[in-house]
């Protein structure tokens, strides 16, 4: 039999799997045989709960390989040192509430947290808990705060619970989680030694201290592709607008509010940019008079006036030789005004976190990929 994709992906490649002790630790089992049958090299650590839910003979049948249970096992192999390096992908498959806050915390007390901690892999956790316990601010935040680290979060689905409920926190499917564990390890540093300018988010243009025209854009299609390019080696300069989202750890963002701001962070960057992602939404229009003071409502009628930003909107056509560009106007600010003349533009359509590679430059000249998105 051809081996397919996925094992493809897998066959061969150091995946750990932590569990932890939840009652979904039965299907990390189920996983783990998944895993082992498309060709993993499986090393699974548990937590002392998690012995509780399912003991080390099954995962040592199945992946065929010592199971881990403590720092004080093999002390003089130094197991959590060597099992970060090891690893080319960590899982922590089911994590619980407790687990999540330790790793986000940086709190190192038993196997699992102190190789999360040593390890340089892609984490990948899967929460499962009950319904008020994945919801609880806390535990959004920890999450919250991993995700901006990096790791990839598969989210729990919805349905029944242990606690004879019905609602969010049941362990992620099967499939899904396969999927995250197959995107990380596809996943290499081919951005390694690229610098990439990435714009994301609104603008606003002040009417008065309190009242502004914007885009409703989130930011988040950059932030994302940020996240992914980070991962894959590169240098990230983010050029973020308003927006509650956070940015990437490892991002050089720079806060900017108006597209004027916006323009000039990019120009600023541009120069040394070697791949450039525009996805900001910036507003086309500003007020013709802007206001000092918060301007009072009145019952008689009263007008505003927009003025549209102006200036040229050009894409310079990609060439196997070096080809010069025009700037863009302050309309389109996300894109890099003034590249130089080595830079080439592609069309992306829609970025995702996938097609950052289509923006990887096959030859010396960079490329810069313009987007007109809402996010």
């Amino acid at each position: 039999m051809l081996p397919g994709p996925a094992d493809r992906a897998m066959n061969g490649r150091r995946v750990l799997l932590g569990v932890t002790g939840g009652i979904a630790a039965y299907k990390a089992a189920a996983l783990a045989s998944r895993l082992v049958q498309h060709g993993a090299l499986l090393d699974v650590v548990l937590t002392r709960d998690a012995e509780r839910f399912i003991g080390a003979a099954t995962f040592a049948a199945l992946s065929r390989r010592p199971v881990h249970t403590s720092l004080w096992e093999r002390v003089e192999d130094i197991p959590h040192i060597t099992l970060a390096r090891e690893a080319e992908v960590v899982a922590i498959v089911p994590a619980t509430a407790h687990t999540i806050a330790k790793i986000a915390l940086g709190l190192a007390d038993d196997l699992l947290t102190n190789i999360v901690l040593a390890t340089r892999a892609p984490l990948i956790v899967a929460p499962a808990m009950n319904t008020k316990m994945l919801e609880h601010d806390t535990t959004r935040a920890h999450l919250d705060t991993l995700r901006a680290r990096g790791a990839t979060i598969v989210e729990p689905g919805v349905g029944f619970l242990a606690e004879r409920e019905h609602g969010a926190g049941r362990l992620a499917d099967e499939e899904q989680l396969m999927a995250a564990i197959e995107g990380a390890l596809r996943r290499t540093q081919d951005l390694a030694g690229e610098r990439v300018l990435i714009t994301a988010g609104p603008t606003r243009e002040a009417l008065d201290p309190v009242r502004f025209l914007s885009n409703a854009a989130t930011g988040t299609q950059g932030i994302e592709l940020a996240r992914e390019a980070l991962a894959r080696g590169a240098h990230v300069d983010l050029v973020l607008g308003p927006t509650p989202l956070g940015p990437p750890d490892g991002a050089q963002t720079t806060r900017v509010t108006t597209a004027r701001e916006m323009d000039a962070a990019v120009r600023e960057r541009a120069a040394g940019a070697t791949i450039a992602i525009a996805t900001a939404a910036v507003a086309d229009w500003r007020p013709a008079t802007t206001h000092d003071h918060k301007v009072k409502k009145s019952d008689g009628a009263q007008s505003l006036e927009p003025r549209r930003k102006r200036g040229k909107r050009t894409r310079a056509r990609s060439s196997r030789a070096n080809s010069s560009m025009q700037s863009r106007s302050t309309t389109s600010a996300t894109s890099a005004a003034s590249e130089p003349s080595r830079t080439r533009w592609c069309s992306c359509g829609v970025p995702t976190a996938a097609k950052i590679s289509a923006a990887v430059p096959s030859a010396s000249s960079p490329r810069v990929c313009g987007t007109r998105s809402s996010n």
